[in-house]
């Protein structure tokens, strides 16, 4: 089994983003994705920058799991590359699999949108750097 992280290939990651998530948004700035032998399994995507935060979504193939170098490399992206301090989440409150996911990373839920979404309610979530658990993991290669 062979990942690779690909940071160069917005066709292919907005493409997957069409195939395999209940949103789309045409804005996006930057698309991260995750190849799995050779078919993109995740991407990250970034938007609505302001110079201090962001806007970060993120679409999982089902039955796929996010391995720790791309956690990282995903939210090394914006916090130390870039230098934000803050990520703004969106996510619908019947994505249990990405609210996991948010959580386990750091986010916490700031705000919720009552009947924002046509399954529900919106989770406003945010974090901070120092919130952001991947940044701590230890990455070998």
């Amino acid at each position: 089994m062979a990942y690779k992280i690909i940071d160069r290939d917005y066709e292919r990651c907005n493409q997957f983003i069409i195939e395999h998530a209940a949103w789309y948004c045409s804005d996006m700035v930057v698309l991260i994705g995750l190849e799995k032998d050779g078919e993109i399994i995740a991407v990250s995507g970034y938007n609505c920058f302001n110079g201090k935060s962001c806007q970060q979504h993120m679409v999982i193939k089902k039955g796929e799991y996010m391995p720790r170098n791309f956690a990282w490399f995903v939210y090394y992206y914006p916090f130390v590359q870039l230098g934000l301090t803050l990520l703004i989440g969106i996510i619908p409150e019947d994505n249990a699999d990405i609210i996991k996911l948010a959580k386990h990373a750091g986010f916490k839920e700031q705000y919720r949108i009552d009947g924002g979404h046509p399954e529900g309610d919106l989770l406003l979530c945010t974090m901070k750097k120092d919130q952001c658990k991947p940044l701590n993991f230890k990455i070998r290669g």
